[in-house]
C-alpha cells in the first residue's frame, strides 16, 4: 500500500471516531437537559435537533463517498482497471 493509501484511511479513520464521539455527546447532551421543543424556542419555527442530526448524518456520508471520488481522480487512477474492477490490495513488494 502506498503512503497516500495509507494518509487517505487514517483521516478517514479519525473522521469517523469524531463523528461518533460528536453523536454520542450530543445523544448524551439532550438527556442531561430536558427542553421542550416549541415555536418560541425552535430556530425559524421548524428546524429541530434530529434534523440538524439527521442532515449532519448525511453530509458526513456524502463527504465519504466524495472523497473516495477525489482520491481516485487526483491520485491514484490506477485504482479501478480497464474492465472495471477495483485493485484496492495491489500489494507489491
Amino acid at each position: 500500500m502506498s503512503s497516500k493509501l495509507i494518509l487517505f484511511i487514517t483521516i478517514h479513520l479519525a473522521a469517523l471516531i469524531y463523528f461518533v464521539e460528536l453523536l454520542r455527546r450530543i445523544y448524551l447532551r439532550s438527556k442531561d437537559y430536558e427542553l421542550k421543543e416549541s415555536r418560541e424556542t425552535l430556530p425559524f419555527g421548524l428546524i429541530r435537533l434530529r434534523h440538524v442530526i439527521t442532515l449532519f448524518v448525511l453530509s458526513y456520508v456524502v463527504w465519504v463517498i466524495g472523497s473516495f471520488f477525489l482520491y481516485y481522480y487526483f491520485i491514484d487512477p490506477s485504482l479501478i482497471d480497464s474492465s472495471g474492477e477495483v485493485k484496492i490490495f495491489n500489494l507489491n513488494f
